[in-house]
């Protein structure tokens, strides 16, 4: 630090660090999102059972019963 002064290419950096960082969390929560129906199409279900499960992933996945109750419906046989 010269005098108190930051140079702007670390600033630069680290505003290149927080925006990586957070495009990865978002990465992440959508991809749990989205396991539900994930598991919908690789358990082999139905197109009713997989309308249901994403509908009720997407409606009600934003509580975890919700999400909770289409992932469980989606893993089981």
């Amino acid at each position: 630090m010269l005098g108190g002064i930051e140079p702007p290419v670390f600033k630069m950096n680290m505003n290149i660090v927080i925006f990586v960082k957070y495009v990865v969390a978002i990465a992440l929560v959508a991809m749990v999102f989205c396991a539900p129906a994930y598991l919908a199409q690789q358990t082999k279900k139905d197109k009713t059972d997989m309308t249901r499960i994403r509908i009720g992933s997407w409606l009600l996945g934003w509580s975890v019963i919700g999400w909770i109750w289409a992932l469980f419906t989606s893993s089981k046989k």
